[in-house]
C-alpha cells in the first residue's frame, strides 16, 4: 500500500479527493501517506501486517529487539546498536531469542521496529506497519541475519590492509561486511615484511570467518635484493644457488639467513641477516655491487708467486684487488723466464683477467735459455786450489794455467806473473730474462809445495730494466756457471797433473 503511495504521490489522494471519496477512505490514505512518509524520510521500507504475527531469526540464536525511538535510517540503527549490548542503550528492549510473537496493540503505534542481532553478523532492522485489513492473519516473518561481519586489525603500527586490492585507510581495526555468498580476499603489506594473504568466505561448506576481531601481525621480514651487474651473479642463500641479479630474501622471525653474492672474477660478497630480537633489523632493499676483482693464479708445481715483490704462495693463490687498486704479479720458477705483469681494478685500464694459467714451455712461462745453456755448479763464486806435480817448475805451471784461462777469456783486465795473479775481464751473455757475466781469477795458493787457487766468478742480473747495466750493485752472484766455462778447473786438473 506504501508503495503505491508513495508511486503516485499527493496526485491519488486529489483523484480521491476529486471523486467525492468516502470520508474514511480519504482519511485512511492520508494517515497512511503520513505514515509512509515519515518513514521514507528516515530511509526505511515497512511490512504490513496485521494486529498480530511471529518474527522468527536465522540463524535461530539471534537475540530480537524492539525499537520505540524517533525514526531512524537502518543504516544509523545498525551504527547504533552494532557491537553494543541494545538493553542498555535508550529506546531499546530485548523482546527474546529465535522467535517472538507481537501484538501491534500493545504498542502506542501503529508501526514496530525491530532488530535482530548476533556475535559475528551485521543486525537486520525491519519495520512493520499494521494494516487493519490483514488484522484477522498471523503472519509468520523471517528476519535473516546473512551478512557476516567481523574487525581486522594489522601489525605493525604502519602495516596497511588490502580489501580485493583496495588499501583501507587507517585508523584499524575496522570492520568488514561479507555478504552471503561472497568471500573477500585480504593482504596485509608493509614494505620490508612478508606479506599475508587470506581469503574469507561467507558461502557454504567454507570455513566460517572469525565473530571478533582478527588481528595479523607481519613477523617475517624481507630484502630484496639486486646486483650489479646482474648478469651472471649468482645468489646464494644458505648455500643453495636461488637466483641471478635479483631475489626476494625472506627472513623468518627468530632466525638467521647467509646471503653469498658470487661471480667469476669477482670477490665473493656475504651478508647475514637476522630477524631476532637485538639483532639489528634487515633493510627493505639491499644493493650489492661487484667492484673488488679476483684473479686465481695457477702456476706449476713449485713456482713461487710473488704479490708487489712479496711472496706469497707456490703453484697457487687467489688476488683480491679491491676497486681501485692495482698489483704487480711474479710468478718464478728455476729454470723459467719469470712471468711477470700489473693487473688493474681500474675503470681506466683494461679489466684483470679470471685467471692466470701458467704451465712450463708455453709461450707465458717458456723455458729459462739461461737456464738451459748453464750448469748448476758448487765451483760458481768459490776457491778451487790446484796443485802441481812434484818437481813441476812455477813458469811451467803458470804457463798451462795462463794458456787454459786465455783459450777461454780474450781479455784480461789485469795479470802479474811475479806475484802469480790473473784476472780476467768480465764477459757478458744476454737473455730474454737475465744477463750472466763470467770472469776467473787466479792467484797463487801456495809456492812450496805450489798450489794455485781458481776462482770461477758467476754472477746475474734479472731485473729487466737494467739488463744493459754494468754496474755491479745490480749484479748478485749465481750458483750456475754457463756451460762454455765449466770444464775451465777441470782441463786444469788434467794438464797439471
Amino acid at each position: 500500500m506504501c508503495s503505491i503511495i508513495s508511486f503516485w504521490g499527493l496526485e491519488v489522494i486529489a483523484i480521491f479527493a476529486s471523486a467525492n471519496t468516502k470520508f474514511m477512505m480519504k482519511h485512511f490514505l492520508l494517515t497512511t501517506l503520513a505514515a509512509c512518509i515519515s518513514f521514507m524520510l528516515a530511509g526505511q521500507e515497512f511490512i504490513q501486517v496485521g494486529r498480530e504475527f511471529t518474527i522468527s531469526t536465522t540463524p535461530s540464536e539471534g537475540i530480537l529487539y524492539l525499537y520505540t525511538g524517533p525514526a531512524r535510517t537502518e543504516r544509523q540503527l545498525i551504527d547504533e546498536v552494532f557491537g553494543k549490548d541494545p538493553a542498555a542503550l535508550p529506546y531499546f528492549k530485548k523482546l527474546g531469542e529465535g522467535s517472538y510473537t507481537i501484538e501491534v496493540k500493545d504498542y502506542d503505534d501503529d508501526m514496530v521496529t525491530v532488530v535482530a542481532m548476533q556475535p559475528g553478523f551485521l543486525p537486520v532492522v525491519k519495520t512493520f506497519s499494521y494494516n487493519k485489513e490483514l488484522k484477522r492473519e498471523v503472519l509468520n516473518l523471517k528476519m535473516d541475519l546473512s551478512t557476516r561481519v567481523f574487525q581486522l586489525d594489522a601489525e605493525p603500527y604502519d602495516a596497511f590492509i588490502y580489501v580485493d586490492g583496495e588499501k583501507r585507510a587507517r585508523p584499524y581495526p575496522f570492520y568488514l561486511d561479507l555478504a552471503q555468498n561472497t568471500s573477500k580476499t585480504i593482504e596485509i603489506r608493509r614494505e620490508g615484511f612478508l606479506p599475508i594473504t587470506e581469503v574469507f568466505y561467507n558461502q557454504s561448506g567454507k570455513p566460517e570467518p572469525p565473530k571478533e576481531i582478527k588481528t595479523f601481525a607481519l613477523k617475517d621480514r624481507v630484502v630484496q635484493l639486486e646486483t650489479t651487474p646482474a648478469e651472471g651473479t649468482g645468489i646464494f642463500i644458505n648455500g643453495e644457488k636461488v637466483s641471478e641479479g635479483h631475489t626476494q630474501i625472506v627472513v623468518k622471525e627468530g632466525t638467521c639467513v647467509v646471503v653469498k653474492v658470487m661471480k667469476e672474477g669477482f670477490v665473493t660478497k656475504e651478508k647475514t641477516y637476522c630477524n631476532k630480537s637485538g639483532s639489528p633489523e634487515p633493510p627493505a632493499n639491499e644493493k650489492i655491487a661487484m667492484i673488488d676483482r679476483e684473479v686465481a693464479i695457477r702456476a706449476p708445481e713449485g713456482a713461487v708467486i710473488r704479490i708487489n715483490g712479496k711472496e706469497v704462495g707456490t703453484a697457487e693463490y687467489t688476488l683480491k684487488l679491491v676497486n681501485g687498486s692495482e698489483a704487480k704479479v711474479e710468478v718464478e720458477k728455476k729454470g723459467f723466464v719469470t712471468y711477470m705483469t700489473t693487473l688493474y681494478n681500474d675503470e681506466t685500464e683494461v679489466a684483470p683477467p679470471v685467471y692466470i694459467a701458467l704451465s712450463e714451455g708455453s709461450a707465458e712461462f717458456p723455458e729459462d735459455e739461461s737456464f738451459t745453456s748453464s750448469t748448476e755448479s758448487d765451483l760458481a763464486n768459490r776457491d778451487f786450489v790446484l796443485s802441481t806435480p812434484d818437481g813441476m817448475a812455477e813458469e811451467d805451471a803458470w804457463r798451462i794455467v795462463a794458456q787454459i784461462i786465455q783459450t777461454y777469456f780474450d781479455e784480461l783486465e789485469q795479470i802479474d806473473r811475479e806475484t802469480g795473479y790473473m784476472r780476467t775481464a768480465w764477459v757478458y751473455k744476454s737473455y730474454p730474462n737475465r744477463t750472466v757475466r763470467t770472469r776467473v781469477i787466479l792467484k797463487i795458493n801456495n809456492r812450496e809445495p805450489l798450489k794455485y787457487s781458481v776462482k770461477i766468478s758467476s754472477e746475474e742480473n734479472s731485473d729487466r730494466t737494467k739488463l744493459d747495466s754494468r754496474d755491479d750493485d745490480d749484479y748478485k752472484p749465481w750458483d750456475r756457471v754457463l756451460n762454455q766455462y765449466k770444464e775451465i778447473i777441470s782441463e786444469m786438473q788434467s794438464r797439471l797433473r
